[in-house]
């Protein structure tokens, strides 16, 4: 189990990183022009996006907490075997 959450996280956060650089590429391909799209990646790249940001995050936070939830699982279950 632990291994199965440590196998979803990563793999879901970096369909995450996948989707965001499709998305990228995206506004470079659909766009009128080259610098209206850099301007658009720009915008969607801002740190100051705090709505771009809180989308990014919720839609990793699946990922993020397999990982933690692993992380604590594998923790316990070391902690609770007796050493030999």
């Amino acid at each position: 189990m632990i291994r199965g959450l440590r196998i979803f996280g990563i793999v879901w956060i970096w369909a995450i990183v996948v989707l965001i650089i499709v998305g990228n590429f995206a506004f470079l391909y659909f766009a009128e022009s080259k610098l209206d799209a850099l301007g658009k990646i720009r915008d969607d790249l801002n740190p100051f996006n705090v709505s771009g940001l809180l989308v990014k995050v919720l839609l990793a936070s699946p990922g993020i907490v397999a990982l933690v939830l692993s992380d604590r699982l594998k923790a316990r279950s070391t902690r609770a075997r007796p050493t030999l």
